[in-house]
């Protein structure tokens, strides 16, 4: 599969190729065409006019939770996009005043701590995105189309790539392909057949899952913006979210591990969440009404393609969002780091940034290496989740148990540890915040701040 080099074997192109209209690629494009005159995605599906489940949208009938990092993100990518989603219908509130939280063992302190928490369903999400993205040109969808392979010049550099419709085969030339196809994304084969090798993958256990279903709320709780939270306490499993999606409705999620049986009916959801550890989300929902069934997302096993560590990745190739790692689906986490990968993107493309076009070698390896930074940053919060191994002696040693429940302490008792933690879950402070919070938990803090509103 390869295609005519340019002058000093360089392909040139005023056009980069996106493959994949979800998130990731709608955000990648946004990037791009702060540089490139013309932008193609490439989508198999046929785009609905109205937000409704695609085929090649994995979790297309779940609500999405949006966290701090991927509303800024998606803001700077797609201008108006907060406003645009409220008009559509979103659940927003702000943490942790709106969101109560059970964690660690204890509910969480409520109070404000410059944070938002919003949630959408999935179709909303990129219809919305979809219409500003369109709006500001530079842009065109290919539909209904499948890319069948990448085509490489003699020296090794992107030039293309190659696509299928119903009626024919062609070939896109691009100075820049990027993977957007997601988890069940061909290209590491696609490298091998041109000779080229495939990254090396990292794995991760997870054995997660959750199951959602709407419910009518009461007559009380009609327009409140609040969200409920209960989160499980290793080595407990078991968990379950209220998410306000309209005025007057909750999406109600479940949530566990391998050996806990996800609810197939309404009935056995509301017993699901009478084994949680708090008691309160099974409180408010005695008089909802719930509606249809629950709808199931599992994962087995969370997976890292690290294009980071290929010694001499293909120029000009760049994998975005589950192309390059598929996540714990617990946190929510995925669209943080898509979007992040998109916004590195854009920086590095940005003249100011210190790389154009012809230092696309160079470009390819930072972005690499930023887009695994962004991926480094939810998967070590994969293992957070996870108490320690039966009779690990250095977590017994140390008084695991104890040191969560200090944290819980410090949390309740100082406003600024609290933003520390929770901003790491929305992947705004590093996850080095936790190991940092969790040491400190037991030492003397000189500078508390008795902040302890609830």
């Amino acid at each position: 599969m390869h295609g005519p080099g340019g002058v000093g074997g360089r392909v040139r192109s005023d056009k980069a190729v996106v493959l994949g209209c979800g998130v990731a690629g709608m955000a990648a494009a946004a990037a791009l065409r702060r540089t490139f005159a013309e932008v193609v995605i490439v989508e198999r599906d046929c785009l609905p006019a109205a937000p409704t489940p695609r085929r090649g949208v994995p979790q297309g009938e779940q609500l999405h939770n949006i966290l701090g990092r991927a509303q800024r993100h998606l803001e700077d990518l797609f201008p108006g996009f907060r406003e645009a989603l409220l008009r559509a219908g979103c659940g927003d509130a702000s943490v942790s005043d709106e969101t109560h939280v059970f964690e660690l063992g204890v509910r969480m302190p409520e109070r404000k701590i410059g944070l938002r928490l919003m949630c959408a369903w999935r179709p909303t999400i990129e219809s919305v995105a979809r219409q500003i993205l369109l709006d500001g040109g530079g842009i065109t969808i290919q539909e209904d189309t499948r890319a069948e392979g990448l085509s490489v010049s003699e020296s090794g550099v992107t030039a293309g790539v190659l696509v299928r419709t119903d009626r024919t085969n062609e070939e896109i030339a691009a100075t820049v392909v990027v993977d957007a196809m997601g988890q069940g994304s061909k290209a590491p084969k696609w490298l091998e057949s041109t000779g080229l090798r495939s990254p090396p993958v990292d794995t991760q256990t997870v054995e997660q899952w959750y199951s959602s279903m709407l419910f009518e709320r009461p007559a009380g709780s009609v327009g409140v913006p609040d969200f409920w939270l209960t989160f499980p306490t290793p080595p407990g499993t078991r968990g379950a979210l209220v998410s306000p999606v309209s005025p007057d409705h909750w999406c109600v999620s479940v949530s566990g591990r391998s050996q806990d049986q996800p609810p197939r009916d309404a009935k056995e959801l509301l017993g699901y969440v009478a084994t949680t550890e708090d008691p309160v989300i099974g409180e408010i929902l005695a008089d909802a009404r719930p509606i249809g069934i629950p709808h199931l997302f599992r994962r087995h096993v969370a997976t890292w393609r690290r294009y980071d560590r290929l010694k001499c990745p293909l120029t000009g190739f760049l994998p975005i969002g589950d192309s390059v790692a598929t996540l714990n689906p617990l946190f929510g986490q995925g669209m943080s780091v898509a979007t992040w990968q998109a916004a590195a993107l854009a920086d590095l493309m940005d003249p100011q940034g210190g790389f154009t076009l012809d230092h696309l070698p160079e470009l390819t390896a930072a972005y690499l290496s930023r887009s695994a930074d962004a991926c480094q940053a939810a998967w070590s919060l994969g293992t957070m989740v996870d108490p320690p191994a039966k009779g690990d002696d250095d977590a017994a040693r140390h008084g695991w148990p104890g040191r969560y429940a200090m944290l819980a302490k410090r949390i309740d008792e100082n406003v600024e540890v609290h933003r520390k933690y929770v901003g790491m879950w929305h992947l705004i402070d590093s996850a080095e915040t936790f190991d940092n919070l969790v040491v400190s938990a037991s030492e003397p803090d000189p500078d508390r701040k008795l902040e302890t509103t609830r």
